[in-house]
């Protein structure tokens, strides 16, 4: 019996027996909370989705023109100036400041869910830019990202960033939405263009996300990609050719 063939008869024992503490792979005992599966478990399941998911190459006409950036943060000093933002998972909001000191947003808007553990999270962003937020500076919209994105008008943003879920499904709706979202001069740029997150071995769907809505919306291109490989996951920028 190979790796794969092991852990997926690992996963079908605990799903037809949720009780049991414990769970035995190569002959080491694993200690598992019964009200869930393991972690390992759930990489299966994304192992098993990632193989479903749609693998398009980049042509060469959408990424001759990119260029290397050392960090994310030097990504916003190429981005445009005093416009019209958008950060999708906001988190604590680290990344939003550093947004609002380079590039001075005339109107950033902060879209989370806050929830999955995360709620003490948001009165901590509703505090840490009140001063933005009654000055109409900040706008926070709370809920489902595509729902929010609806209520932003259309060609209005000059940039926008991804940075919620890490599967295919919802970075690619997102990108689709966000579209019709973006003045012909504006960057969609996103978080974790990575297939495998290295902390905890995460199947990522990001760059499957991209890449395929590069490869059918040919009049984009790829160009800036991060090399904060160290600290943290990459992030990419798009924009109109």
């Amino acid at each position: 019996m190979n790796i794969l063939q092991q852990l997926f008869s690992i996963k079908n024992e605990y799903i037809n027996n949720k009780k049991y503490k414990y769970i035995t792979l190569f002959g080491i005992k694993i200690k598992s909370r019964a009200e869930q599966p393991p972690t390992l478990l759930y990489h299966l399941d994304r192992y098993n989705e990632r193989n479903n998911w749609p693998r398009y190459e980049l042509s060469q006409e959408q990424i001759q023109n990119c260029k290397l950036v050392a960090n994310r943060t030097k990504l916003l000093e190429l981005m445009p100036k005093e416009g019209v933002f958008v950060e999708i998972g906001t988190a604590k909001g680290d990344y939003a400041k550093q947004i609002l000191e380079i590039c001075k947003p005339k109107k950033l808007y902060l879209i989370d869910f806050w929830a999955m553990g995360n709620e003490d999270w948001e009165p901590f962003v509703r505090e840490r830019f009140k001063n933005e937020i009654q000055s109409g500076q900040v706008v926070i919209l709370k809920g489902d990202s595509i729902e929010m994105l609806k209520k932003i008008e259309d060609k209005s943003l000059d940039f926008a960033y991804i940075d919620a879920f890490h599967d295919y499904e919802h970075p690619k709706n997102e990108l689709n939405t966000l579209k019709n979202k973006m003045k012909d001069s504006g960057y969609i740029c996103g978080h974790d263009y990575t297939r495998v997150e290295i902390v905890d071995c995460t199947q990522y769907g990001i760059i499957e996300a991209v890449n395929e809505f590069l490869y059918k919306n040919d009049q984009y291109e790829l160009c800036y990609l991060t090399m904060d490989h160290l600290f943290m996951n990459p992030s990419y920028a798009i924009k109109k050719i």
